[in-house]
């Protein structure tokens, strides 16, 4: 073929112009990397799809077994020769058979009430119970369970969030209860499914430490549990959003007294708060593993008590460069853009409420976990078993060391310094609640001062001072 043929050919096929083609379909596998990754994320989805399938199958198995076992007559035969046998100190098998029927009603409840996301919890809570009780599972299963269950986790506070009162006002029929008044709401049900998950992920912690301690996987799931906590935060956020939207729509269709009256807070994101409080206090003092976890709760709790302490001390929110903080502010002469920079106050004002309950659980268990601990000489003690009793607050004094390192932490997180701290190396990354913590009732225009009032006093501001004295000198 010479080059004149060569050319002839390569003009006759470009006279034919561009090849008829779906606009979607354009370029779709000249990109080589967008090819692979598209095979990879199909047949990701495939697995997920197949293991989730399988999860569903073996519970049903499961379950008929179980039925099956209750069912059929127990029958023992009397034998007088032979001697009582003494209990073992292991388990009976009643307590598993409860502890099964406990975790079987949990999945249930996730699953009816909250839907994929319920379904996604309950696949790697049952994968993690049958992994446990197999000595020959490996760490990396384990690991990957327990990471599902973390992001399961922060995907049901989403969820939770969002159907919060339909949750709050219908109950699950239980054919065990006598009387309907002895029976839950399906929000109860869920929370209380949902603590035991979490107690489950620290008893899956413990292990993975026990096997490798400081390992790999451990951080993983640290990592995936700090990120849980943070979703966790943002769905306070989603909840006090959508009651400011209510009360906005309720104050401009004038409806009745008593919705304006019941608005002065978010219930969804009380309850939320409260649950992140029952959550924070499981985590064990003499538990390191448990240590790095609270670490990665309060370095999160404090970015975002940062941010909302920036918005109510300068009444904006933190800009990406300087520029933007010192900038004018423009009058908004826009009726729509009015409306929803005041449902936005409105939203932070509830939310700053909560931040405020879960700000004084940490700052009270702070103590436990951050002030240098004492080697006791008897190490042979046992130490807290898993349940669903949180701790009480550390009569003990912060540390001042430890103090400044918060004050420090809060300071960076408010007014974003590039300094290096000390919590960010952290982020490799009940159960019946108790009463709900009082808040003073407050005007919501006295809301944002009382915020950074509370803040302050909480964590303290001495660094500022020493900061004021160094720039003086």
């Amino acid at each position: 073929l010479t080059c004149k043929d060569y050319v002839l050919q390569l003009r006759a096929a470009l006279r034919a112009g561009r090849l008829p083609s779906s606009e979607p379909e354009q370029g779709r596998y000249l990109d080589l990397m967008e090819y692979e990754r598209q095979r990879r994320w199909e047949a990701e989805t495939k697995c997920a799809a197949l293991q989730s399938e399988n999860v569903r199958q073996a519970r049903t198995i499961q379950l008929l077994e179980q039925r099956l076992h209750d069912s059929c007559p127990r029958t023992q035969a009397a034998s007088p020769k032979r001697k009582k046998a003494t209990p073992t100190p292991g388990r009976s098998g009643a307590m598993i058979a409860s502890g099964e029927a406990t975790t079987e009603n949990d999945c249930q409840v996730l699953e009816d009430n909250l839907g994929d996301d319920g379904s996604y919890l309950v696949e790697h809570m049952w994968t993690f119970q049958r992994l446990l009780r197999h000595r020959e599972s490996s760490p990396e299963a384990i690991c990957t369970s327990l990471v599902g269950i973390a992001s399961g986790l922060g995907r049901v506070f989403t969820a939770i969030a969002k159907r919060y009162d339909r949750l709050a006002t219908r109950t699950r029929e239980k054919p065990s209860l006598p009387t309907l008044k002895e029976d839950k709401s399906e929000l109860a049900c869920t929370i209380l499914a949902c603590t035991r998950a979490f107690v489950m992920l620290l008893l899956g912690l413990n292990s993975l430490n026990e096997d490798s301690p400081g390992g790999r996987a451990t951080g993983l799931v640290i990592y995936e549990s700090v990120k849980m906590f943070s979703i966790a935060l943002e769905a306070v956020e989603i909840a006090a959003r959508q009651t400011a939207r209510a009360q906005v729509g309720a104050q401009s269709k004038q409806v009745s007294r008593t919705n304006s009256q019941n608005a002065k807070t978010s219930l969804a994101a009380r309850g939320i708060a409260h649950l992140l409080v029952t959550l924070v206090g499981q985590l064990e003092q003499s538990n390191p593993v448990h240590q790095k976890l609270f670490d990665g709760f309060a370095f999160i709790l404090f970015e975002r008590a940062g941010k909302r302490l920036y918005y109510c001390t300068f009444g904006r929110h933190r800009g990406t460069t300087i520029e933007d903080d010192i900038a004018l502010h423009v009058a908004l002469k826009d009726p729509a853009e009015i409306a929803r920079k005041e449902t936005e106050a409105l939203a932070i004002r509830y939310e700053i409420k909560e931040l405020i309950v879960v700000l004084e659980r940490a700052m009270g268990l702070a103590p436990n976990h951050l002030n240098p601990q004492v080697e006791k000489k008897n190490q042979n003690q046992p130490g807290r078993t898993l349940s669903l009793r949180t701790l009480r607050a550390s009569k003990t004094r912060l540390h001042p060391l430890a103090k400044d390192r918060l004050q420090r932490t809060l300071v960076a997180c408010m007014f974003g310094d590039k300094m290096d701290d000390e919590f960010l190396n952290v982020l490799r990354m009940p159960v019946r609640l108790g009463s709900l913590p009082t808040v003073p009732e407050i005007d919501d225009k006295d809301v944002e001062e009382w915020y950074q009032k509370q803040v302050w006093r909480l964590v303290g501001w001495d660094i500022l001072a020493k900061e004021n004295e160094t720039m003086i000198q």
